[in-house]
């Protein structure tokens, strides 16, 4: 399963001809963005972050998926940057730096296979910048530089092998020379390493420069680019001698430009180290993808194939992001006829833009979905590609199967996962508009010892959620008996329901079945009453989720079981203010709510998701009046007046996987916690009993709006 962070191109401190991609704007909704990682399946994850977090990116992602690395800045940092490492259990792990009391800024690149090494780079306390590799046992270790004095200078490490025992990068050697390097750790060290000068392709002795960008799975193949005597920065790949530990061969991989003129660079390599991608100058003046192929034991390359472009007449520019493990199946952007175009190549297909791709393999692609910009990563089989739209979306397009196939827009599928992510505040608002609703006037129908009494009641309401409209509803059943004239007892059953709109023509359903008992108590020698509620209901909630696949719309259907278990304990002061025939009983309450959300997977479309079960919980502190008018013996007019306060603002992460694509992490819904209530009404006799209706409003959007709230009672 890819469950990774959205591909991307490293930012460049060395540009040259090639156009440097953008970071993707999805970054700043959570979703991070990586580079391409020869051992990895890239994907994309939600990064877990609060609202503190304004910034962040993500670089570098594990071979599994569940580890992502890179920088995060919150308004509490006041704009520098740390680097993170995130997982789904921990959230993101700020990294420090390697500054004393974490002053500075510090950033991650690459991260190993396991997840358990990160490197990139950190100021240091003497100033400048310096390569670092992280462990949880170690923490943040200075890889130094290759200067004389390894204070001096600066460096930074951009790649690290599948098990974290070789980083590459550049190092500053003197003060017009950087080199590529590779460390490796000692032997039977933690923390101690070797950090060898790659050399360069340029012979002579001024501006020497060389960066490493890709390191291969075990750590033997370094690609990059430098300064040759030409006065071009040519692609090389650095190939460790054999029987060596840090002696290695720099060979020139040369340009498509006739005599090697031109530029070119090397990005990307696959597991083997035999195939390297990246972009090269041509006759033509333009900037064409390129792939270079190895046999065993050579150090030239075997063939040096232009990918071509996808503008008629091979025109225009492309460049090769990222490769398979196999080296068959290389992703890139190049410029079309109609834009630019992501693309993947094979030998047997040549360059086919990614929409073009997914026709080719059944998928019906609407012209007016948003086209594919750049491909920055593919998983291993080549059959997944990651990447951005025009709109600066993330995308994931896939012909994985013969039904999970397509193009979906991350932000916009993000956005569809999170407006079907609303189950338990769904369950918690239905117990909630029973017990402060039908159950919200205890001191309504107190009974002496020996009385009884038997109760219809029933609420409807309104609510929105993110601007989708919604209504739920109550009725139960109820008996009651005083035990003494200090102590009465209630027990109700009763049904809840709830609907609520959501995003791309989506809904999520709620039915269940409650029980509620209650006690009431005078307390002895006071005015007070004590009140305690239990409440627990059985639901069922059935969830379509609506989505767009490469622009045509589709649902997933899925349903689950849920329990929600809720406690109240509330105080009256029965009349404490009369004023003729108006009295004033104000009252306090604290109510817990806890919901639980079993695991469900959803059907139908091409990308269903497979939602982890969650438990959600809530505890709200209310402070009221409840005002009764007697107008005379038979009727009575009714007011309330609540203020509310939520101790907590955030609901439970919703995660799980889409069509075990990539994984996801939702954060908890955002709730307001203060608001308003109030309320009027009517009480009085019908036939035989007391019969009573109350509208019901509050300030607080996301949950019931307005409510009216009906009941009718006999006494005997």
């Amino acid at each position: 399963m890819i469950k990774t962070a959205i591909q991307n191109q490293r930012p460049q401190r060395h540009p040259h001809f090639f156009r440097k991609p953008l970071a993707l704007a999805v970054s700043l909704l959570f979703l991070g963005t990586t580079p391409a990682v020869a051992h990895a399946d890239p994907g994309v994850t939600d990064l877990d972050m609060n609202s503190l977090y304004f910034l962040s990116s993500a670089y570098g992602v594990n071979a599994a998926g569940d580890v992502a690395v890179g920088y995060f800045m919150t308004s509490l940092m006041g704009g520098i940057s740390h680097a993170f490492r995130w997982t789904q259990a921990t959230g993101m792990i700020d990294l420090g730096t390697l500054s004393t009391g974490n002053a500075g800024r510090s950033v991650a690149y690459g991260v190993s296979a396991a997840g358990d090494v990160v490197v990139g780079w950190s100021d240091i306390n003497a100033g400048g910048r310096h390569a670092f590799r992280w462990t949880q046992a170690t923490g943040m270790i200075d890889l130094g530089t290759m200067a004389a004095n390894k204070t001096d200078g600066s460096s930074t490490a951009w790649g690290v092998n599948a098990d974290g025992n070789v980083v590459v990068g550049e190092a500053q050697l003197g003060v017009y020379s950087s080199r590529a390097f590779r460390w490796t750790l000692n032997s039977g060290s933690a923390t101690q390493g070797t950090m060898t000068d790659l050399g360069t392709l340029r012979t002579t002795n001024d501006n020497l420069f060389s960066v490493a960008y890709g390191v291969n799975k075990a750590g033997d193949v370094v690609v990059g680019k430098s300064n040759t005597d030409s006065g071009y920065d040519h692609a090389f790949r650095w190939t460790l001698n054999t029987g060596s530990a840090t002696q290695g061969t720099m060979t020139d991989l040369g340009t498509l430009k006739s005599g090697n003129a031109g530029e070119s660079f090397a990005q990307g390599v696959n597991a083997a180290g035999d195939v390297v991608v990246g972009q090269s100058q041509t006759d033509s003046g333009n900037t064409h993808a390129v792939r270079w192929t190895f046999n065993d034991g050579s150090a030239a390359p075997a063939t040096k194939t232009d990918l071509g472009t996808l503008k008629s007449g091979n025109a225009g520019n492309s460049y090769a992001w990222g490769v398979n493990a196999a080296g068959d199946v290389v992703v890139g952007s190049a410029i079309a006829d109609s834009g630019d175009r992501a693309f993947r190549w094979t030998a047997a297909t040549g360059m086919q833009s990614i929409e073009d791709w997914l026709t080719a393999n059944g998928v019906t692609v609407n012209p007016s979905a948003p086209k594919t910009s750049s491909a920055y990563g593919v998983n291993a089989a080549g059959d997944v590609v990651v990447g951005r739209l025009i709109n600066s979306h993330a995308f994931i397009a896939t012909t994985k199967s013969s039904t999970t196939k397509g193009l979906l827009d991350l932000v916009e599928n993000h956005k569809s996962l999170a407006g079907s992510s609303g189950t338990p505040a769904r369950a918690m608002q239905d117990a909630s508009l029973v017990m402060h609703g039908a159950h919200s006037s205890p001191m309504r129908g107190l009974l002496t010892a020996g009385k009884q009494s038997l109760w219809v009641a029933g609420d409807w309401g309104r609510s929105d959620n993110q601007g989708n409209d919604g209504h739920l509803g109550a009725g139960e059943v109820g008996y009651a008996r005083g035990i003494n004239d200090q102590v009465m007892v209630k027990f109700a059953l009763g049904r809840t329901y709830s609907r609520q709109d959501t995003l791309f023509g989506g809904n999520t359903k709620v039915d269940g079945t409650y029980i509620m008992p209650e006690l009431i108590a005078k307390l002895s020698g006071t005015p007070l009453y004590a009140t305690v509620s239990g409440y627990y209901n059985w639901s069922e909630t059935d969830v379509t989720r609506g989505y767009d696949n490469a622009g045509n719309r589709e649902y997933g259907r899925g349903s689950a079981d849920l329990s929600t278990a809720a406690l109240r304990a509330r105080l009256d002061w029965l009349d404490a203010l009369k004023a003729g025939n108006t009295s004033v009983t104000p009252y306090t309450s604290v109510t817990y709510i806890r919901t639980k959300v079993d695991a469900y997977r959803e059907t139908g479309g091409a990308f269903p998701a497979n939602w982890n079960s969650r438990t959600e919980d809530s505890t709200e502190a209310r402070l009221g009046l409840d005002v009764v008018h007697h107008l005379d013996d038979k009727l009575d007019l009714l007011g309330r007046l609540e203020g509310v306060h939520r101790f907590n603002d955030t609901g439970a992460t919703a995660s799980g996987d889409v069509a075990g694509l990539y994984g996801f992490s939702l954060p908890g819904q955002h709730y307001k916690r203060d608001w308003l209530r109030a309320a009027v009404g009517v009480e009085g006799r019908i036939g035989g009993g007391m019969g009573s209706l109350m509208l019901n409003g509050s300030t607080q959007g996301n949950a019931t709006e307005y409510w009216l709230a009906a009941s009718y009672r006999m006494d005997f």
